[in-house]
């Protein structure tokens, strides 16, 4: 179930990519309703006067209405919203998929695996490689 604000979904940010013919019988889109209520849920995190509790409470119910498995995080506010849950000890840590946090993992992986390869002990504060 993708989450994203009214503008993503008229300008069609996700399915104008090449890939959106193969992702989109897995990808559900809310109705015109529900989409609206997310949109507004976005900019009271931009403005930071939400409680993560009661939205991702809103969201489960969402998630069991359209029937998804996950919730795709389409803007950069809900990935705020998946360290809260990750956080939140009843909600799984993979309530979301998360761009940021899948590209954050992938980069930690390549980095750490490069330390190894390149017998690499630490890299200091400044950035610099410690052998």
């Amino acid at each position: 179930m993708l989450l994203c604000t009214n503008g993503t979904r008229k300008l069609e940010i996700f399915q104008s990519n090449t890939l959106w013919q193969v992702a989109k019988e897995h990808i559900t889109l809310l109705d015109e309703d529900d989409q609206d209520t997310v949109h507004k849920m976005i900019y009271q995190i931009k403005i930071n006067a939400y409680s993560p509790h009661s939205i991702i409470s809103f969201l489960e119910k969402l998630k069991e209405k359209y029937q998804a498995d996950y919730l795709i995080a389409g803007c950069t506010e809900f990935h705020l919203l998946n360290r809260s849950s990750f956080l939140m000890s009843n909600l799984r840590n993979d309530f979301f998929l998360d761009p940021l946090t899948i590209v954050a993992e992938k980069l930690d992986m390549s980095f750490r695996n490069y330390l190894q390869t390149n017998s690499v002990s630490s890299v200091n504060c400044n950035g610099a490689v410690v052998s």
